[in-house]
């Protein structure tokens, strides 16, 4: 670490509004548009559990990554999990390995804060391997055109409403969401939410779009089974090249034959505390007699 840089928590408005300015250099968005337009969790602060973290030249912030504490379901068990994410780097300053030593700060106090896993989501694989991070779980990915059948179409609607959220808490598995989740959920600015309702509230509900690295792809979906193949059906006929990614069990029970996937990794992770990821894993698991828990038995 050259002694120039100074590494400290990202706190002030100045330095706030420079974290800002970093992603949107860094990371491909439309111009007037920003990189919290996509992810608002990451100026949510202490009441989402959000930290964010800078390399410093001087008062210039010139590197930066988040961490936000949640938990996580794993098999029917919630550990606390630590989410990592807007990584950035000033291209002038890059090559100087900032984003690394933020990375062992952020790992030094999962182990500090006992925290069972961290996550991540990125290109930047080779980075993360690097402390430990390891691929693990598949998604099946594929274009939703053939979801399109005869039935007669619903009324959809378009946009968020505060309703779709009762049925995000009750999706199984992943990140646990709590009421206070739903402020930044609905600051989201690129998502296209389509819903459908009878008088009993909403009975289906996808998104497109939901993230930088999510576009044209229905990544959050949930309700009635056969209200959402409905829905899907209306999607791919007013969005034919959108995509639907969806854990492989999931897409059995949903996708028709003719739909094509391919399978990718859902994540990254490294495992902090084995003791504690041990209890959210059923005993078949458990018993095979492998002392240490891989990445890959996680998802």
């Amino acid at each position: 670490m050259h002694k120039e840089f100074s590494l400290k928590k990202i706190k002030n408005k100045n330095e706030i509004q420079q974290f800002v300015e970093l992603l949107g250099n860094s990371f491909e968005i439309k111009p007037g548009t920003s990189f919290i337009d996509d992810f608002p969790i990451w100026l949510e602060g202490s009441k989402q559990n959000v930290e964010l973290l800078g390399a410093f030249d001087g008062n210039r912030l010139v590197a930066s990554t988040g961490v936000r504490k949640a938990q996580c379901q794993i098999s029917d068990k919630m550990l606390s999990v630590g989410i990592i994410g807007a990584v950035a780097t000033c291209k002038e300053y890059r090559g100087k390995k900032l984003a690394s030593e933020l990375i062992k700060m952020v790992i030094k106090q999962a182990e500090l804060d006992e925290q069972t896993l961290l996550i991540l989501w990125g290109p930047e694989r080779n980075l993360y391997k690097r402390f430990g991070f390891e691929l693990c779980g598949i998604q099946c990915r594929g274009k939703i055109e053939p979801f399109i059948n005869d039935k007669k179409i619903m009324t959809v609607n378009e946009g968020w409403t505060d309703d779709i959220f009762p049925l995000l808490k009750k999706r199984d598995g992943g990140l646990k969401l709590l009421d206070k989740d739903k402020g930044w959920i609905k600051k989201h600015k690129n998502i296209l939410w389509l819903w459908t309702k009878n008088n009993n509230g909403i009975c289906a509900y996808l998104a497109i779009g939901k993230g930088i690295d999510l576009k044209n792809i229905i990544h959050e979906w949930g309700g009635d089974e056969e209200d959402l193949k409905t829905l899907l059906s209306y999607a791919a006929k007013k969005y034919p090249n959108v995509e639907m990614i969806m854990p492989e069990d999931k897409m059995y029970a949903l996708a028709p034959p003719t739909f094509q996937y391919y399978k990718e990794h859902l994540c990254m992770i490294k495992i902090i505390n084995t003791e504690e990821l041990k209890r959210g894993f059923p005993k078949h698991v458990l018993e095979t007699g492998t002392e240490k828990i891989k990445a890959s038995d996680v998802f």
